[in-house]
């Protein structure tokens, strides 16, 4: 493992979480080591802060600031994680954004969840409504968590889509099949994805255990 990142992830586990106040810097790619992968134990922090309503990050970057963040930050490398898909490949591209501090050496984007098409369909569901099970089973969407916990035992339906593949003597073609299920059964799928983030929880819990894992989560921070 890359010495930066152990140091990164020790400081994070043991450093209790800053206050959240956004606030603004400038910097450039870090041109000898500038990409990161993000560990599971900063993705549960930043799970917390977010009140589980986020996309999990896949990488983070690590950026020069400028002088006047130099001076105001104590230092002239940060480690930076992009919270909204944000990709950065230009050395020589500037970066402007509003940040928070997870760490003394880690600051990260707030999410604006912008990409959140299905908040409305998880709060008020009906079979008017369709969700592909790709969503569903995307492991890095922990969006509307606490939402999804509140449907574990709501019988409603909406329409699940999906597209199948099959062969033919001929070659092969794909089709969109459509079914109904349970918000329940949904809920379930989709904390799957949050139980193998945190192995402390239990895929089996009942509503009311989730919420008050959940509860008591968000409360640490």
């Amino acid at each position: 493992m890359n010495s930066k990142i152990f140091i990164l992830i020790f400081v994070v586990i043991f450093t209790s979480l800053s206050s959240q106040k956004i606030f603004n810097i400038k910097a450039t790619l870090n041109t000898e080591n500038n990409i990161f992968d993000v560990s599971d134990s900063i993705r549960r922090l930043l799970f917390i802060r977010c009140n589980g309503n986020l996309m999990l990050p896949e990488y983070g970057y690590y950026i020069d600031v400028s002088k006047e963040d130099t001076e105001k930050l104590k230092k002239k490398t940060i480690a930076y994680i992009p919270m909204n898909g944000e990709e950065y490949d230009d050395l020589e591209k500037g970066i402007d954004e509003g940040v928070l501090k997870l760490s003394d050496s880690l600051y990260y984007s707030a999410a604006t969840n912008s990409k959140n098409f299905f908040r409305k369909i998880v709060i008020n569901p009906s079979l008017k409504d369709t969700i592909y099970i790709t969503d569903i089973n995307n492991y890095l969407n922990m969006q509307n968590t606490k939402e999804w916990i509140e449907m574990l035992d709501s019988k409603r339906k909406i329409i699940v889509g999906d597209k199948i593949c099959a062969e033919t003597t001929t070659g092969g073609y794909t089709f969109n099949s459509y079914r109904k299920e349970k918000m329940c059964d949904l809920a379930k799928k989709r904390l799957y994805y949050v139980n193998i983030l945190f192995p402390e929880t239990n895929i089996d819990w009942s509503k009311k255990q989730w919420e008050f894992w959940y509860k008591n989560l968000i409360k640490s921070q």
